[in-house]
């Protein structure tokens, strides 16, 4: 959507026609007032005044209540200004997008949480977690009374320190097994409380990260010096503690993937870039690095004549083309809309042109062989590389954009690499 600097609608696309359930000529020039509550407004106000009054592009969250549906919508927003010939700002151009189900799924890790942690203190058993090096990562509240110390007190230290040699020894042996066989053990053990030796029957099962690798496990005892008998309700409690992790686990693997990358084309999405673009572009390179911003030519021409599903099927061949002409440590980002962004580290701007060219020609034989019924088969680019055209990332990017805009002027179908201002030496 575009809004003038009157705050009011100028340009919609489909989604906002279908979130205010109107077509485009009811919407355009009215105010947000017409369609979001007064806290909405304020908000929305507020965020828009930064970008045309201050000129500055913005990243913001914004919940937003709509009076139709009844019911609060969370987005991810990218405001930006509008620039006319003479280079001031006549509006903004806004792009939401909807991350309602996102926040409910981190809502639902939260609740699964705070589920798993009161299970873990007061299912009755003492529970711990224990990393590769047998050190302590979390102890529950039973166990914090049976060892008289924290979980913070206990965090890090290794059975030695907290039971000496001996029995020390007794629990590493199991701690062991647990990583070399990769499997649930299940042993008696025994340890000292003053002058009275206690049994514990203690389970201790492997725990994997997202790459399939046991990085650490949790522990179960129970106290079966006087009740023995309780051997299987323990288990019984055992696989549902299991289970549960393997809830929370599995959530947080989905959540991972939902917050670092694209929905429609599996890329990385604009918030992973912007958290790992210091790391390609640091503040004292030590070597080249390279940005591409890409954009497909007349992509709206696309959406409005041959509908959104040709739209997505033009931009899903597009991320797969990046894919196979880019190295296994580039990052390909979807950065919004039709606009994508590659990091290259290592790669002079020359070499990362060059690349561009690649992809162009590659996506535009893609398109004439798979996708023959859709005119437009064209991408432009915009290229610049570090230290030559700036430092960080804000300013790599601004070049990339203003050659990307290059691009589109001389007639699009191309690839221009930006001008060089102040070149910076390596320190």
């Amino acid at each position: 959507y575009c809004k003038d600097r009157s705050y009011r609608y100028n340009f919609v696309n489909r989604q906002v026609c279908d979130l205010f359930d109107l077509p485009p000529e009811q919407i355009i020039g009215q105010e947000d007032s017409i369609f979001f509550d007064v806290t909405t407004c304020l908000q929305l106000r507020q965020n828009d005044r930064l970008v045309i009054e201050q000129g500055e592009v913005i990243e913001k969250e914004e919940s937003n209540y709509v009076p139709h549906l009844k019911t609060i919508r969370h987005y991810l927003t990218v405001k930006k200004p509008i620039l006319n010939e003479h280079h001031q700002v006549s509006g903004l151009l806004g792009i939401s997008t909807d991350i309602t189900e996102l926040k409910q799924i981190q809502q639902k890790l939260y609740n699964s949480e705070q589920h798993l942690s009161t299970i873990l203190d007061n299912v009755g058993a003492y529970i711990f977690i224990k990393d590769q090096d047998c050190r302590f990562l979390y102890i529950n509240k039973k166990t914090e009374e049976l060892m008289g110390l924290s979980c913070q007190q206990v965090t890090g230290r290794s059975n030695f320190d907290l039971f000496g040699t001996e029995t020390g020894r007794q629990f590493e042996k199991t701690d062991r097994q647990v990583f070399e066989q990769e499997k649930r053990i299940s042993c008696i053990e025994t340890m000292n409380h003053g002058r009275s030796l206690r049994y514990y029957w203690t389970v201790k099962v492997p725990l994997k990260n997202k790459d399939g690798q046991v990085d650490r496990y949790i522990g179960m005892s129970t106290d079966i010096t006087e009740q023995k008998e309780l051997e299987y309700r323990i288990r019984a409690s055992n696989q549902v503690l299991q289970d549960k992790i393997s809830e929370i686990s599995q959530l947080k693997d989905e959540l991972h993937v939902q917050a670092t990358h694209d929905a429609l084309t599996g890329l990385y999405n604009r918030r992973f870039l912007q958290e790992h673009a210091d790391l390609a572009f640091p503040e004292k390179p030590r070597a080249p690095a390279s940005l591409l911003v890409i954009d497909v030519d007349y992509f709206k021409k696309i959406n409005d004549s041959l509908g959104h599903s040709k739209g997505d099927e033009i931009l899903q061949l597009l991320a797969r083309v990046m894919r196979q002409c880019c190295r296994s440590n580039d990052v390909v980002c979807r950065y919004g809309g039709e606009e994508f962004l590659i990091l290259l580290p290592g790669a002079e701007p020359d070499i990362a042109l060059q690349k561009a060219e690649l992809i162009r020609t590659q996506f535009q034989q893609a398109v004439r062989q798979q996708i023959p019924d859709i005119p437009y088969d064209s991408i432009s680019a915009g290229v610049a590389g570090s230290p030559i055209h700036g430092i960080t990332f804000t300013e790599i990017y601004q070049a990339a954009d203003l050659a990307l805009y290059q691009a589109k002027d001389t007639g699009r179908n191309r690839a221009c690499l930006a001008r060089v201002k102040d070149p910076q030496p390596y320190p």
